[in-house]
Formats: C-alpha cells, sequence, structure tokens
C-alpha cells in the first residue's frame, strides 16, 4: 500500500504550489518559535533561579517566574495561530518553486 505526502483535493495543480508554500511558512513559524523560546529560557531560567541575584541584585518571585513561563508558552501558541492568515499565492510558480518540485 502506497501513501501520498500531499493529496490534491481538487484538480488544479496550483494547489502543489500553494502546500508547498504553505509548509515553508510553517518551517518558518517553527524557527521563529524555537528561538523565542531559547531566548527567552536563556534569561529567564537563570533570573528565576537567581542567578543575577549577587552581581546585579535582580531575583524573581517564584510564583511571577511561572507566570513569565506560561506566557512564554501563550507567546508561542499565537505566534502559531498566525500561520493561519498566511496568504498563499495562487499566481504562477516561481522558478525555485518548481526546482523543488522536480
Amino acid at each position: 500500500m502506497e501513501t501520498a505526502d500531499i493529496v490534491l483535493v481538487g484538480d488544479t495543480l496550483t494547489d502543489v504550489l500553494r502546500a508547498i508554500q504553505l509548509s515553508r511558512a510553517t518551517f518558518n513559524k517553527i524557527r521563529q518559535n524555537l528561538l523565542w523560546a531559547f531566548a527567552y529560557n536563556l534569561i529567564a531560567i537563570p533570573l528565576a533561579a537567581g542567578a543575577f541575584l549577587p552581581a546585579f541584585g535582580i531575583s524573581l518571585n517564584p510564583g511571577l517566574a511561572g507566570g513569565l513561563m506560561a506566557l512564554s508558552s501563550i507567546t508561542v501558541v499565537l505566534n502559531s495561530l498566525r500561520l493561519k492568515t498566511t496568504a498563499l499565492k495562487a499566481t504562477s510558480p516561481s522558478p525555485t518553486l518548481l526546482s523543488t518540485c522536480q
């Protein structure tokens, strides 16, 4: 039995181009979310653990640190939901898109 990576429901081949555009937008969103989570954790975890307390006198209340971590997760989810507003073009394919399809 064989499976397909993409299933076309309609009879237009531009749907393949839209699927490629959507997959590229998805990977870009994944990169954005990873960068955001890495940068946030690089700063917030040492701050919550008190690593900056001796040098700068900065520390976080554990409850506030937990709330900020939840806010970070909500930010990542909201950024991912922005994929729904991605405008997919139905114009003629660019040469780079055609080269990836071959």
